[in-house]
């Protein structure tokens, strides 16, 4: 218990530091802790119903993530949403990366690929 209290602290605190909680896979605390594995951990465990309520509360109460995938396709449809705001189409090149660094050219040529099969 008090190992998980330590994990959801430094998921607190990347939390402060980053503004939500998508930890990535391999991501490591100053001290070593591995909070990109925990935080898998965390989400293999909801999906298999493994984890109990008051940590699903705890870790709601922050703004967790259950489905990592899910949020990351969100942020995409959003940017492209911006990008067609901005330019009048979603005609993104390819090669088009947004202000924050996500590779929305590559993204929309995938959903793209994707809704031909």
């Amino acid at each position: 218990a008090a190992e998980w209290e330590r994990n959801f602290q430094s998921l607190v605190n990347y939390k402060k530091g980053e503004g939500d909680c998508l930890v990535p896979d391999r991501f490591k605390t100053v001290d070593g802790g591995k909070l990109g594995w925990w935080v898998g951990t965390q989400r293999n465990a909801y999906k298999n119903g493994k984890l109990s309520a008051d940590r699903v509360k705890k870790l709601e109460e922050v703004s967790f993530v259950w489905d990592s995938l899910a949020a990351e396709w969100e942020e995409n449809f959003q940017a492209l949403l911006d990008y067609k705001k901005e330019e009048g189409n979603s005609l993104v090149p390819q090669k088009y990366k947004t202000v924050e660094g996500a590779y929305l050219g590559q993204w929309v040529g995938t959903q793209r690929k994707k809704k031909k099969r």
